[in-house]
């Protein structure tokens, strides 16, 4: 009888031990607070105000404070602000930027609404670009492509802030699109290399070279198309922006290797250039005379694997040899540059 007190005793107090808590015993769910609930559910016949300031308290309302999906309630609203004067649209376009960031897809049905219009303030304008392209990449194929046909029409236009704004709109489109649609935005952008505004030009090549550096090997032939037009552009900042990617991938493809023959077309015309221009010529006569070198030496080290028992002996470089010569008269053309900094960089 005393086993089995104290057995009921035992089994008594076992039970309020502590189990071991597993994560799978727990179910997230999420809560909100009644009076956030109520403060939401309350705000939300404000959006059908004729007041614009209070649909766009109510926006940024449900943007920061609501857990749940309350905002596609104050898309509609907000997109009809697009019809008010000036003034109210351009704050109702920076809410829609803001929106944008978080829940873009709750726009896309709208992406007609945020078309370009020739008459349109610039700081309309930018907005509008800046929303079109975090759309574009949550949008369908025929959306894209139109988007891109806006761009592309504003890009061949005579406003040069407009077209430089398009430019930078069809670079960042090409940095969060597929393999087609970035080889699409790249040609758009290639077209624009050929302009007269310098800025323009620089632009271009600066996203070229963004694009080029993210996918090194996808663009191996546009390092050769850019160095096609060399000889045809007249603006600095172009030239320098081409010259540049030729030396950083100089030593990438030794079969279609161009470096060393920009680099001596480039020589000839290098007392007519810019410093700018000059400055990336004797950088890329140094990643030539690099890889050079790197090359001989793999040479060297394979001819004593293959003969281990023989002592290794370095053999001096041949001076006579086309890519040594090339850079002692780089070296030679930048020690009289007039440029102090070039000078030293040499």
């Amino acid at each position: 009888r005393a086993a089995t007190k104290e057995e009921k005793s035992r089994d008594f107090y076992e039970d309020l031990d502590a189990k071991e808590e597993q994560p799978d015993d727990f179910e997230e769910m999420e809560t909100t607070d009644p009076d956030l609930t109520l403060l939401l559910k309350s705000a939300q016949p404000l959006l059908q105000s004729r007041n614009s300031a209070v649909i766009l308290s109510v926006t940024r309302l449900y943007l920061y404070t609501s857990p749940t999906d309350y905002l596609h309630q104050a898309i509609g609203p907000l997109i009809a602000l697009l019809r008010s004067p000036k003034d109210v649209q351009e704050i109702a376009l920076y809410n829609v930027v803001q929106v944008c960031l978080q829940k873009p897809a709750l726009f896309v049905p709208y992406f007609r609404h945020f078309l370009i219009h020739a008459n349109e303030a610039p700081q309309i304008w930018r907005l509008k670009f800046e929303t079109l392209t975090l759309l574009f990449p949550r949008s369908d194929k025929s959306t894209q492509d139109l988007i891109l046909a806006e761009l592309e029409h504003f890009s061949q236009g005579h406003d040069a802030d407009l077209v430089r704004e398009s430019v930078r709109s069809i670079g960042r489109c090409a940095q969060v699109s597929d393999t087609k649609t970035s080889r699409r935005c790249l040609s758009l952008l290639l077209k624009q290399i050929h302009s007269s505004d310098s800025m323009l030009v620089g632009e271009a090549m600066e996203v070229i070279r963004h694009m080029i550096q993210r996918s090194p090997e996808e663009h191996s032939k546009t390092v050769i198309r850019l160095a096609k037009n060399l000889d045809t552009l007249s603006s600095p900042a172009a030239r320098a922006s081409i010259v540049w990617p030729v030396g950083e991938y100089a030593g990438t493809d030794s079969d279609s290797n161009i470096a060393a023959d920009v680099l001596r077309i480039s020589l000839k015309t290098y007392a007519d250039e810019s410093d700018e221009v000059r400055a990336q010529i004797v950088l890329l006569a140094a990643k030539v005379y690099l890889h050079y070198l790197n090359a001989v030496n793999a040479e060297q080290q394979a001819l004593a694997a293959l003969s281990p028992g023989e002592p290794s002996t370095t053999s001096e470089l041949d001076a006579d040899a086309p890519i040594p010569q090339l850079y002692t008269h780089t070296l030679l053309l930048a020690r009289y540059t007039p440029s102090y900094d070039l000078r030293d960089r040499a």
